[in-house]
């Protein structure tokens, strides 16, 4: 078993056993390991880059966005070194990159990093390859982020049509792209396609990932603002209060998802309070949840 098969079964195991939220600690050991790899097999060694590239991610995940784009910046100019520009790790990497810029806000650099790589990867891998897959869902998702609404539905139903043919309808990577598509249809006021899109990845989403897996309750929210926005408010409220019970006992009372889908839900209870009935006062200036999901962060093999 590889370094990387083994971090991944290592943090699975711990993180199974620590109470929700609080996974923090899995990051200081990874730490320790990644240091260790580097001493004893080198900064260059495929290995040390693996574990570097899991403990990016593993940044991320926990809301350290800077320090995961730093490593992954590091990473893309020693695999660009030491495997090559076209290498397929290498183009891994530089989609990991892009999605940590996208959790910060630098669209502009995530979008021309994916353009790059998506081109790259159909050139290296062929346009149908599950990477080149990714790399599509990703820009789109760098599109939408840039205001760029027609451009990412456009692309989100491409992704969607190949990676249904190529991956089948139930795989992660196809839930992911139509929930991404749904909040796409939503920015591009089409409501009613958005709910029906919800709706059915909520379905594939419970039956292969399970109803309170993270990306499930993504969804989940993500139809409850599709009800917001078809007029459907007590279908939303219901739904958004579920989520918000489920995020609170599978992820922590004070996880960043929990914290603020419930503040996204006081608000929106807050427009049924005598101050909002008489003077139209709501406290909520921003959509009822975070929509898209960024592009996932993928291992190296």
């Amino acid at each position: 078993m590889s370094i990387t098969n083994l971090i991944a079964a290592w943090r699975k195991w711990v993180e199974a056993r620590l109470p929700p939220g609080q996974t923090g600690g899995t990051t200081a050991v990874l730490e320790r390991l990644v240091s260790s790899l580097e001493r004893n097999q080198g900064i260059d060694h495929i290995e040390t880059l693996g574990a570097r590239n899991d403990l990016a991610a593993v940044y991320r995940e926990r809301g350290r966005h800077e320090d995961a784009a730093r490593v992954f910046e590091q990473l893309v100019t020693e695999c660009r070194r030491v495997l090559g520009h076209d290498h397929p790790e290498t183009l891994v990497v530089h989609g990991n990159l892009a999605a940590a810029y996208l959790s910060l806000g630098r669209v502009e650099q995530a979008t021309a990093l994916l353009e790059q790589t998506m081109a790259v990867r159909a050139r290296v891998l062929g346009e149908c390859h599950p990477s080149t897959l990714a790399a599509c869902h990703g820009l789109a998702a760098a599109y939408l982020a840039a205001g760029q609404v027609p451009r990412s539905v456009a692309l989100f139903e491409q992704a969607v049509a190949e990676q249904t043919r190529v991956l089948g309808e139930d795989h992660p990577n196809t839930l992911a792209s139509r929930h991404n598509l749904a909040c796409a249809y939503l920015e591009a006021q089409r409501p009613t396609e958005a709910v029906d899109l919800f709706s059915s990845t909520r379905i594939g989403c419970e039956r292969i990932l399970g109803a309170t897996h993270p990306h499930t309750l993504r969804v989940r929210a993500g139809l409850a603002e599709g009800y917001l926005a078809a007029d459907r408010r007590p279908e939303a409220i219901a739904l958004l209060e579920e989520v918000l019970a489920d995020r609170e006992r599978v992820l922590g009372p004070d996880h960043a998802d929990t914290l603020s889908l419930r503040e996204d839900l006081a608000a929106e209870l807050g427009r049924d309070s005598p101050r909002a009935a008489v003077d139209g006062t709501s406290t909520r200036t921003q959509p009822v949840v975070r929509r898209q999901d960024v592009p996932a962060v993928y291992r190296l093999t």
